[in-house]
């Protein structure tokens, strides 16, 4: 008796059955077939019923022994066992009936899957049927006439499937395949050798193979390729051409429909149907069977093979090729994953090993041995398992790596030193895992390694740049503030710790590379690294924090305030000892000087405030700002008092900021007198800051402050408007006194293109003449950039526009500025106009100024005329205007314009007038 079971997954059983051959399933009778050897673990009655549409994991059973169908019969229905010991199940297709209303119902176990296609079968109609179409017809489940409309086809189909499943020639078949594709060294080839066996033993003369493309979309023709004859080449070579969607071609279709599809004639397909048949007809083709191999529900492969002549559907040959393909796809998914791997293996950047558990090196790819310095994997498990070799660099990183494993079953990025072949040393990261079997046991250690030595290069370069000036290789400014923080921190601690900072500074560096061009001021920054560390005890913390600034941090061994700054000082001189000699540069000798500012913590001056680093900076720095007002070369110990100036200082540059928005600015107006009428000839504008806090304040106690700050343009601009438009007040209140003029005092940053642009929007917005403005400047403005100076002046002279140089004598004073520049008058610096009387040298100075100005042409200003005899000796020697407090102090404007209003001031006009004659005006 038999019995036919369709088995989902039996869990036991159904695996022993699979495990064991036949003999070991009962002492009952044993098929005919032969058991392949070729293939353990599988049974040739596995997946039978594949090639009839049976998808996921199934197994078809042929049980001989009764003890066994009986513990099957158990797991389906225990009345099916009871029925089976009867006999009242006579048959395959009695006990088919029979298991019909158990396997639809809901309640059927679901490990037990039941065929789509015997879903909606009819029992009843079971019965014994050929599948029989025209020239085209589908394997066992498709075509014309298909399982699911015709189930007797099914019955028939199953009953030949079994019986050819157990002849010899079918066995003898499947033996060679398996060999033969067991035996293929990849996919291709094993493709290729199934190919061969199947044409070669079932009668076709050529075969090619189909595969899904990488991203599954189409199938492409594979380099699998069997030909029996000759003259095929050009239908080869348009296959291997050819994309096939789903569906399309013959191939596409059994792709689509995974159910094999035999072709008898290729003269009665159409060009819709098969595009191919003329090419095919033109090689000498004529029919073919197309068969899929599958793994579960996925078609791993399309096989075709070729006749050169018609060939008539062979149900039997049929049904042999879809069994023998439906077994292949196990075999071939398994080649497929190994060529995937061993390519992977092969090609991978990372070195891969597999490692025994006594260490000895099992396999290895080629990367893992080009990384070490082997010409070949072999050659170095050779080296590597080697008992005078060693590795790990460190063999304390060996047994913490395995330490690892044991741990944790797997260790990641774990980096380490080993050794090459020719013994250099690299940084590699390597990650290992343990591979053990079902019970546990521990077969070897898996993982792969990378070379990071170029990484750890990197890291060690970014981490010694994170810390380390680049062009000197001193500490760099970040470096040296996290060893500020820990000075100042264990000052807090520990009230006896004492320690330096020298703040130094090159003075004109700015000036050399101008001159000698930026690298050699990098030369140069280079060399006088080198003498400071020299210089200066191993100790101390030198560091660059930028340009051309240094910074040296000493820790004091002083106990005393005295023995502090006498270290300092001692420190400091050793520091200027650098300089002394010359830099030689490419042949030229360069000397260098440098100003410092030092600090000394705790402070001597008992400031109580907690300390801060940014504080001791700051300290540093305006104590080496002090040093370079006094003289280049020097140093300045910060101190209470500089301390004081340093906080109001930096209050009166905030404050300054702020000015012009709050207007807190206005401009006073000093009236310049002409010496031989006493008459107000016109004035100087002079700023002043109403500070709410120091009230009012001259201009000598923020100009300078805002020329470092780079506030004085804001400010110089402010100035030009509101002279503008208190000359346009005067000319509207009182248009009477006019003409008049009005000195407007410009900082050498304003001389720029944009200053001419800007006094002519005002001059044209308030209505103003040329003659009624006149702009002061000072030689050193004129000395630092002369060339943009002329041109900003040749602008404002087409404007009629006068230009007055101020304080004459006392900058460069170079005549050659009388010559080259538009200058239409001369003010004479009132420490001149105080000590000529007294001092001959000053009395002749004047003398010469005033003769000179004269002889050009140019009108002369006397400053600070405070004495009837100065306007005396000015007159004598031919000077016509003067300012001073003899006259007037500088008044707002509203007092300013009550003098041109009522004339002279009592203190003008109760001076004696001079008979001599009036000076031109202009």
């Amino acid at each position: 008796m038999a019995l036919v079971i369709c088995l989902g997954c039996i869990e036991g059983v159904g695996r022993s059955a699979m495990a064991r051959s036949p003999q070991d399933l009962g002492t009952g009778p044993t098929p005919t077939t032969p058991w392949p050897e070729e293939l353990p673990h599988r049974s040739p009655y596995t997946e039978l019923w594949g090639p009839l549409g049976l998808t996921g994991l199934s197994l078809v059973l042929w049980v001989s022994d009764r003890l066994l169908r009986h513990r099957l019969l158990k797991v389906l229905d225990p009345s099916l066992m009871a029925a089976d010991s009867l006999g009242a199940v006579p048959g395959p297709l009695g006990r088919w009936r029979w298991l019909w209303p158990r396997v639809r119902s809901p309640q059927f176990p679901r490990s037990l899957r039941l065929p789509r296609f015997l879903a909606h079968a009819n029992p009843e109609a079971l019965g014994d049927g050929v599948v029989q179409g025209g020239n085209r017809s589908m394997g066992p489940m498709g075509g014309a006439a298909s399982a699911e409309s015709c189930p007797s086809t099914v019955a028939a189909a199953a009953s030949s499937s079994l019986a050819e499943a157990q002849s010899p020639a079918y066995a003898d078949l499947w033996n060679r395949v398996v060999a033969v594709t067991s035996a293929a060294a990849d996919f291709d080839s094993a493709l290729e050798e199934a190919l061969q066996v199947l044409g070669q033993e079932t009668g076709w003369v050529a075969g090619e193979a189909w595969v899904p493309s990488l991203d599954g979309a189409s199938l492409v023709c594979s380099p699998a390729w069997f030909c029996a004859i000759e003259g095929v080449n050009l239908f080869r070579q348009a296959s291997l051409d050819l994309t096939l969607k789903l569906g399309c071609q013959p191939p596409g279709r059994v792709w689509q429909t995974k159910r094999p599809e035999w072709i008898s004639n290729y003269e009665m397909e159409s060009i819709d149907h098969c595009s191919r048949s003329q090419m095919a007809l033109g090689v000498g083709l004529r029919s073919s069977v197309v068969l899929p191999i599958l793994t579960g529900d996925h078609v791993l492969a399309v096989l075709t093979l070729f006749a050169t002549s018609p060939r008539e559907r062979d149900l039997t040959l049929l049904n042999r090729l879809a069994i023998v393909t439906a077994q292949l796809g196990p075999i071939l998914q398994h080649k497929q994953a190994e060529a995937r791997y061993r390519n992977l293996f092969e090609r991978a950047i990372e070195g891969i090993f597999q490692v025994a558990p006594d260490g000895r090196y099992l396999h290895a790819n080629p990367a893992f041995a080009a990384i070490l310095g082997y010409e070949s994997p072999a050659a170095a498990l050779r080296a590597l398992n080697a008992t005078d070799r060693r590795l790990y660099v460190r063999p304390a990183d060996e047994v913490r790596f395995l330490e690892l494993l044991e741990q944790s079953q797997d260790a990641c990025n774990f980096e380490c030193q080993v050794y090459c072949q020719d013994g250099q040393r690299i940084w590699v990261d390597q990650r290992a895992q343990a591979v053990r079997d079902r019970n546990g046991r521990l077969l070897y250690y898996e993982g792969c390694l990378l070379d990071i030595t170029s990484r750890k290069w990197v890291e060690a370069q970014l981490q010694y740049n994170s810390s380390h000036d680049v062009l000197t290789g001193l500490w760099n400014r970040a470096w040296f503030l996290e060893r500020l923080v820990e000075a100042v921190s264990r000052g807090r601690r520990d009230p006896q710790f004492r320690f330096v900072l020298l703040f130094l500074d090159i003075d004109g560096f700015k000036r050399i590379n101008n001159s000698l061009g930026y690298w050699v001021g990098d030369r140069l920054l280079m060399m006088l690294a080198g003498r400071l560390e020299k210089a200066i005890s191993p100790d101390y913390v030198l560091a660059r924090t930028g340009g051309d600034e240094f910074v040296v941090l000493v820790e004091s061994a002083a106990t005393s305030d005295e023995g502090q700054l006498a270290a300092a000082k001692a420190a400091a001189h050793r520091l200027q000892d650098v300089f002394r000699d010359p830099f030689v540069v490419d042949g030229r000798d360069v000397f260098l000087q440098a100003s410092m500012g030092i600090v000394c913590r705790p402070d001597s001056h008992g400031d109580s405030r907690p300390d801060q680093p940014y504080r001791i900076l700051r300290d540093a720095d305006a104590a080496l700002h002090r040093a370079k007002q006094q003289r280049n070369g020097s140093f300045v110990i910060f101190d209470a008092a500089l301390q004081s100036d340093t906080e109001q200082l930096l209050q009166l540059e905030t404050d300054l900021r702020w000015a012009i928005e709050r207007r807190e600015f206005c401009l006073h107006y000093q009236p310049i007198v002409s010496l031989d009428s006493r008459s107000i000839v016109g004035f100087e504008s002079l700023i002043r800051w109403q500070h709410p806090r120091h009230g009012l304040m001259m201009p000598a106690s923020f100009i300078g402050l805002a020329e470092d700050r780079g506030a004085i343009v804001p400010i110089g601009n402010w100035v030009l408007q509101s002279a503008c438009k208190q000359i346009a007040i005067w000319k509207t209140q009182m248009p009477e006194v006019f003409p008049i003029w009005v000195n407007v005092n410009l900082s050498a940053r304003q001389l720029v293109p944009e200053l001419a642009d800007l006094i002519e929007v005002l001059m044209d917005a308030y209505d103003l003449e040329g003659y009624e403005l006149r702009l002061e400047i000072t030689e050193t403005s004129l000395a630092l950039d002369p060339n943009a100076s002329r041109a900003c002046l040749d602008r404002l002279r087409e404007r009629r526009i006068k230009i007055c140089l101020d304080d004459f004598g006392t900058g460069y004073c170079s005549l050659n500025y009388l010559r080259e520049f538009p200058i239409d008058s001369i003010k004479i610096e009132r420490s001149f106009i105080q000590a000529m009387l007294e001092n001959q040298r000053d009395a002749a100075i004047v003398r010469a100024v005033i003769g000179l100005a004269n002889d050009l042409g140019l009108s002369v200003i006397a400053e600070g005329i405070e004495t009837q005899p100065q306007i005396d000796h000015l007159q004598d020697l031919g000077c016509g205007f003067g300012q001073g407090y003899l006259f007037s102090r500088a008044v707002p404007a509203e007092e300013a314009g009550q003098f041109l209003n009522a004339g002279l001031p009592p203190a003008i006009r109760s001076l004696p007038r001079s008979q001599s004659a009036r000076h031109p005006l202009c």
